[in-house]
């Protein structure tokens, strides 16, 4: 899942799934609209749905994984 996951990332921000893996836990890596993009495309491709408060969390990719995951289960 954790691969899903940096693919979808890497390719709405058009970098490469090694240099997304180099900035994992940097905040300011995507803007808010990316962000936004970011998390429609997690909703869809693994069918859930995000509260305000966990989008807000969701700032670095470690937190967008395990939000995920913990979502997914």
């Amino acid at each position: 899942m954790e691969e899903r996951i940096y693919n979808l990332v890497a390719d709405i921000l058009g970098k490469s799934v090694d240099e997304l893996k180099e900035v994992t836990d940097e905040k300011g890596v995507w803007d808010s609209l990316k962000r936004a993009e970011i998390v429609f495309a997690l909703e869809d491709e693994f069918d859930i749905l995000f509260e305000p408060d966990e989008i807000v969390y969701m700032d670095t990719m470690t937190k967008v994984i395990e939000t995920v995951i913990k979502k997914a289960e």
